[in-house]
């Protein structure tokens, strides 16, 4: 079996060491050699010095026009031009295996259809989660029950930093050193602000509950805001602070969110530390699982890949129903419940009055400060701002400064 291999970046040299390290291992199991035949990259000099530089080409025709490539493994990255390369290659009748999570989430249905017209297969394990095994039992086992709720920690690089930032390390500080262990980008924009796992909650609610969701239909709320002072207040109510994707469906509609949301101690995503992802699912007859593991990284990912690849060439078939239309809500227009911090001029009176307005609430200060925190009853967002509305007009409160979510 000849391979195209469309990126060479880290994923992709990932794949291509695997592939030849456990060459032997794959041939027996599928009983047919496995071969990188072209790769292709935008800069050939910057390939010079690689091992594959024979196999490295600038021509994406030199795959996606090669007969003897049956099968097309797409890790650049972006939609376009991979969108293209990829869709040329299934009407070519090329299987294809992609870690593309910004492509999956946008054409992923299209893309799908496209190549059961084709009579070929496209696997994208590595677009989640990256070496956790979740796309595939979502598919072929989980989808298969009433699916009600994913919520999970898609992002290593925000995971990390607040991690780091619970253990007392300042944002900056804690950006910085994720920077120079390689866990976050020169521009981390799309890991901080929330939108890479925005795409990937996209991906698994589209799986889950079977429906086309629009990416940019789910909001997404960036940990830039989130300080230090966050974690004291609510370490001393027992809460962690995480970095959130949630879905849940209800009806035909979805509601969904990307957020740092309060974690209690004893939630399951209290314990996903570091660069690890965790993925909670909650379905009518399956009760709970939890899928746990490194969700980036260079052979991490390129192990999804290469399993992809694997399930392809023994037989595997992917197979599901065309998705229904639903609307998309803000998580927050459910009944939750919410983090409040405020600046107080007097913290005796303002906990007075604050409890006058709110009833039922837990509440918390830092030592000689003026900075207060409260947990409040369960309520929407918009009933919340009525009341942080109220709270403006009193003398005690000085300034409310932010208010975040609580995953229950």
């Amino acid at each position: 079996m000849e391979i195209g291999l469309l990126g060479f970046g880290t994923v992709g040299k990932g794949v291509y060491e695997l592939l030849n390290k456990n060459r032997a291992l794959m041939s027996s199991l599928l009983g047919e050699e496995l071969k990188v035949k072209k790769i292709l990259v935008k800069d050939i000099n910057k390939h010079r010095m690689d091992e594959a530089y024979p196999l490295i080409t600038d021509d994406p025709e030199e795959i996606l026009e090669d007969g003897d490539i049956r099968l097309v493994v797409e890790v650049m990255g972006g939609i376009e031009p991979t969108y293209t390369y990829v869709e040329r290659a299934i009407e070519r009748s090329k299987n294809v295996v992609t870690a593309n999570k910004d492509m999956i989430s946008v054409k992923g249905s299209e893309l799908y259809f496209k190549a059961k017209e084709n009579g070929v297969e496209i696997a994208f394990e590595a677009s989640v989660g990256g070496g956790i095994p979740i796309i595939k039992p979502m598919i072929d086992y989980i989808s298969n029950d009433m699916v009600y709720e994913i919520c999970g920690i898609l992002n290593g690089t925000s995971n990390y930093i607040m991690s780091r930032m619970e253990e007392g390390i300042d944002y900056d500080r804690a950006l910085a050193e994720a920077r120079e262990k390689g866990y976050a980008e020169s521009d981390p924009t799309n890991d901080v602000e929330g939108f890479d796992a925005r795409r990937k909650i996209t991906i698994l609610s589209s799986l889950a509950y079977r429906r086309k969701i629009n990416v940019e239909d789910i909001p997404a709320r960036g940990i830039t805001d989130i300080d230090i002072g966050d974690f004291k207040l609510a370490g001393l109510l027992g809460y962690s602070i995480k970095p959130v994707a949630v879905s849940r469906i209800a009806g035909n509609f979805i509601y969904s969110m990307v957020a740092p949301m309060l974690v209690e101690r004893d939630n399951f995503l209290n314990n996903v530390r570091g660069v690890i992802n965790g993925i909670k699912i909650k379905g009518d007859s399956l009760g709970e699982l939890m899928f746990t593991g490194a969700g980036a990284g260079k052979f991490p990912t390129a192990t999804a890949v290469i399993g992809d690849i694997m399930d392809i060439l023994k037989g595997h078939k992917v197979k599901f129903s065309r998705f229904e239309d639903c609307s998309v809500r803000p998580y927050s227009e459910m009944e939750t419940r919410f983090y409040v911090r405020i600046k107080a001029g007097d913290s005796g009176q303002a906990m007075e009055d604050i409890s006058v307005i709110f009833d039922d609430i837990r509440m918390s200060c830092l030592p000689e400060s003026s900075d207060i925190a409260f947990i409040t009853k369960r309520m929407t967002e918009e009933k919340l701002r009525i009341y942080l509305n109220n709270m403006g007009f009193m003398d005690s409160v000085s300034s409310i400064d932010k208010y975040l979510p609580v995953l229950d």
